[in-house]
């Protein structure tokens, strides 16, 4: 090969090699440098209205996104299955 070519293909490699360190700088820098604290946190508040002689006695996960809770007083137990996606009770079971 002539010795332009190679002198082509040598410049032309290093110019790849600048840019792939620069590329690899500023992805370190997008995973690193961003500020990991911007995540938002919602507080959500769920209500069963119990009354003062209920109590809830068990919580157990039915799918992912409902759970069946079973509160008693001093007579009676019942069960409430909540759905927490959409934030509502789908169902009371009373005995």
């Amino acid at each position: 090969m002539s010795k332009k070519i190679l002198q082509f293909i040598v410049i032309f490699l290093a110019i790849l090699i600048i840019l792939c360190f620069v590329f690899l700088v500023y992805g370190i820098y997008l995973k690193f440098g961003v500020n990991q604290n911007d995540f938002v946190y919602e507080n959500t508040e769920y209500s069963l209205d119990l009354k003062n002689n209920e109590k809830i006695k068990d919580i157990q996960a039915l799918q992912d996104d409902k759970i069946l809770i079973v509160i008693s007083n001093s007579v009676n137990t019942s069960a409430i299955i909540y759905d927490t996606k959409k934030n509502k009770i789908l169902t009371k079971i009373r005995d």
